[in-house]
């Protein structure tokens, strides 16, 4: 019975899954060789290490367990994860200016974080009991809608960039279930035109960021300092990078951050090019599985479920390596499996554990309804 369960395996998906995460341990290690304090990184590597061990049982808890039990669940979930939006407003732990941890003594929780695998599953739901009006301008308002009190408790914290992320997953889900084009751009429409009323509740460092965003040079030594040490970083890591433990930016702490969100500038200034494309290599084939889960998924959900993955990892992937680039604010999103940290590793072990349980499920079923086809031939 065991061996039978290896045998509904996508090891596509963990395969890469795996090198994703060593490629980062390996880059933390880098990064953290001189660290001095526990802000700089010290200390990281073993406890990126102690945190995959949780990682790890997450992903092959979710992978075995049938993702339809969820759908059961959504109301209360939803509810949960709102109240825990709401305290970590007023209980949660300050941190560069931003109210986002719930310190618990010895970890800090994200909720914004377990937020991503709720409303992915609330959303998916909903989706999947209604899917013959999933089109419906309605049902897409009721959709959006959803989104309504989580995004603006997460923007109260204030964390814009996983609120772009819950955005990426509507709109991934939207297009998965085939929304008119013309009503979705109508709908995209009036948001970003709606965008200008959002601007005086930005907070003035979220302004700036925005600015520094159109031109780092105007604030070198203050906001646009993160951004430019990082291009500088890519910049000097040339075709086959400077070497492991030997990148001028991350070593002599140039680099601010570098352990987290600018992680991709040192992989591109130790590793080079050739470094930045092995790793992007890994992104595109771990994404590409998962939209081939969702083509094989044998029901709505499911299929809904990997489409609503891609998307947020897809963001997660895009926003992280564009503010490295300059062409993306800089939001403190991580870089997904890479990026240390406890919270967003043990959600992306989990995201690709609910990827691995649509596999299992499908395949289960594609061949006993072929067994069941040949016995009644």
């Amino acid at each position: 019975m065991f061996r039978g369960k290896w045998l509904h395996f996508d090891w596509i998906l963990l395969g890469t899954n795996v090198l994703i995460f060593c490629f980062g341990l390996v880059m933390i290690f880098s990064t953290t060789l001189n660290a001095q304090t526990v802000t700089e990184g010290k200390g990281a590597f073993n406890l990126q290490l102690l945190y995959s061990l949780l990682g790890i049982f997450l992903f092959f808890f979710f992978s075995y367990l049938d993702y339809h039990l969820f759908q059961h669940w959504t109301a209360i979930l939803y509810g949960m994860v709102v109240l825990l939006l709401g305290t970590v407003l007023i209980t949660g732990k300050l941190v560069y200016g931003a109210t986002r941890w719930i310190d618990l003594g010895f970890i800090r929780i994200q909720p914004s974080e377990v937020a991503k695998i709720v409303m992915l599953l609330v959303l998916c739901s909903v989706l999947a009991r209604r899917s013959r009006y999933a089109s419906h301008g309605h049902f897409i308002l009721l959709s959006l809608g959803l989104l309504i009190i989580p995004v603006g408790l997460i923007l109260l914290q204030p964390d814009l960039g996983t609120a772009l992320i819950f955005f990426a997953l509507w709109l991934g889900l939207m297009v998965g279930i085939g929304v008119d084009s013309k009503m979705l751009f109508l709908l995209l429409f009036s948001l970003v035109c709606m965008m200008p009323l959002l601007w005086p509740l930005l907070k003035p460092y979220q302004q700036q960021r925005i600015f520094t965003f159109l031109d780092p040079t105007k604030d070198p030594q203050n906001t646009g300092y993160n951004v430019i040490q990082a291009m500088i970083a890519i910049g000097a890591g040339g075709l086959g990078g400077v070497g492991l433990g030997q990148g001028t930016q991350s070593q002599l702490k140039f680099l601010p951050v570098r352990h987290t969100d600018f992680i991709f500038s040192v992989i591109a200034e130790e590793m080079g090019l050739v470094g930045a494309t092995i790793l992007l290599s890994l992104v595109f084939i771990l994404l590409w599985r998962i939209l081939r889960i969702s083509n094989g998924a044998v029901d709505n959900f499911g299929r809904y479920l990997c489409i609503g993955i891609f998307s947020i990892l897809g963001a997660q992937y895009f926003i992280n390596i564009g503010m490295n680039l300059g062409i993306m604010p800089v939001t403190g999103i991580p870089l997904p499996m890479v990026s240390y940290g406890g919270t967003s590793l043990w959600v992306t072990f989990a995201l690709l554990g609910l990827a691995q349980s649509v596999y299992r499920y499908s395949a289960q079923v594609k061949v006993h309804d072929a067994v069941d086809t040949f016995v009644s031939s």
